[in-house]
């Protein structure tokens, strides 16, 4: 019987060795993934940093030409009221 108990022992013993190597090593995979994932947010955080020097004229220069889009884009509006200026009798003819 003691035969028995020993057996038990050492096999609770081993299970018990194996669950926490398997909680330390979920315990490192679950700081692992979240030491990528920070790399990963600082890498594009620092890249925005980065390039953002070279970007900003870019985007200066984007909004400049849709203002110069929008101006064109009042042409025919205004070359129409220019037409109806030009087309409108402004002398009055005088009855015979």
């Amino acid at each position: 019987m003691t035969n028995k108990i020993n057996e038990i022992r050492a096999l609770t013993e081993e299970n018990n060795k194996i669950l926490k190597s398997i909680r330390r090593h979920g315990r490192l995979a679950t700081f692992m993934r979240l030491v990528y994932w920070i790399v990963i947010i600082g890498i594009g955080i620092g890249s925005y940093y980065y390039i953002q020097p070279f970007v900003d004229p870019l985007i200066s220069s984007y909004k400049n030409i849709q203002e110069a889009q929008g101006r064109f884009g009042n042409i025919p509006k205004s070359l129409e009221n220019l037409n109806h200026f030009f087309s409108s009798p402004t002398a009055t003819t005088t009855a015979k």
